[in-house]
């Protein structure tokens, strides 16, 4: 039975403390960091003899903390993909005679808010794709810049609209 309470005991526990705070600077905020830290804990628990490969296991699990940041990167930035599809199909999707459901038109009017608030930049970007149609090709020709770069540019306007549209969609169901 002894062995059965060591089973069921989490190893990385006695280690928190001390990981949490670098977990916390790994991903940003404190949600993602206890997702975080719960990832490693089942790592750990699916392979206890890990531990036993480390000389400093605390460093041995800052390494494995590493690692599992580096995937949930990698997948939000894969999901950046949805959100690309989900932007731009809320934008091409708008019927604009209010014909759309409560939720919809909630939706859109909160994309369009925040759309308003980014930077300059931004709104060019948006401008170029979405009210002109123009190909990634083209933006690129169009601002000087690489097609990567405006990827990435991309990216983080949708990530910017995404974040205010869930801010702003909270609120209203706060109120």
């Amino acid at each position: 039975m002894a062995g059965y309470a060591s089973v069921m005991t989490n190893p990385v526990l006695e280690y928190r403390a001390r990981l949490f705070p670098y977990l916390l600077h790994l991903v940003g905020n404190a949600h993602e960091a206890e997702d975080l830290f719960q990832d490693l804990s089942v790592a750990v628990l699916e392979n206890p003899s890990m531990l036993t490969r480390a000389g400093d296991v605390f460093a041995y699990l800052r390494g494995v903390a590493r690692h599992l940041a580096s995937g949930r990167r990698r997948l939000q930035a894969r999901t950046g993909e949805s959100l690309r599809r989900w932007t731009e199909w809320a934008w091409e999707a708008d019927p604009g005679d209010d014909s759309a459901d409560e939720d919809r038109r909630r939706q859109v009017a909160a994309l369009h808010h925040c759309r308003e608030g980014l930077q300059p930049t931004a709104q060019k970007l948006l401008t170029l794709r979405y009210d002109q149609g123009l190909d990634l090709k083209a933006i690129s020709d169009t601002l000087g810049s690489s097609e990567g770069a405006v990827k990435m540019m991309f990216l983080r306007v949708r990530q910017a609209l995404a974040k205010c549209i869930r801010a702003r969609l909270a609120g209203e169901a706060g109120a």
